[in-house]
């Protein structure tokens, strides 16, 4: 229940094949909480959510990442690695890009495309008047990978 709550808040979710994914809350006689009813359909639709919620289905690891429940399955042996590679690949980015990026992804639910294209215009705006934009400009023309500080 909470588990899975938690687990589809991250912008990058990694599972173990043996994972499984539960709402549970209807085998006890509750409904969802830790904004579950919130995100859950905008991670994997209505449809989806409504059956995961409504029949406490379990769903598999591999099943997980098909739906886009979770990002993808890796080994379990590989799993601290994995999840460290990808937290140090977003550390070592362009973090106000990234920050920009994920606002702009989280407005998308809730604005028609002319709104969202306004945010748009004024996000990579505001990224391309930036030292990030310099950098990542300069290491594209200069063939080389860039160093975002």
């Amino acid at each position: 229940g909470a588990g899975l709550s938690l687990a589809i808040l991250g912008d990058v979710a990694l599972a173990v094949p043996s994972a499984h994914f539960t709402a549970a809350y209807g085998m006890v006689g509750l409904t969802p909480d830790g904004g579950m009813s919130w995100t859950l359909p905008r991670v994997v639709g209505l449809r989806r959510a409504q059956e995961i919620i409504l029949t406490n289905r379990r769903i598999g690891a591999e099943e997980a990442a098909q739906i886009g429940l979770v990002t993808r399955v890796v080994a379990a042996e590989t799993l601290l690695d994995e999840g460290l590679a990808v937290a140090e690949r977003l550390a070592q980015g362009p973090v106000g890009a990234i920050a920009g990026a994920r606002a702009l992804l989280a407005a998308s639910m809730q604005n028609d495309l002319a709104t969202q294209l306004d945010l748009e215009v004024v996000r990579i705006a505001d990224a391309g008047a930036g030292a990030e934009a310099a950098e990542g400009i300069a290491a594209f023309a200069e063939r080389r990978p860039p160093r975002f500080t």
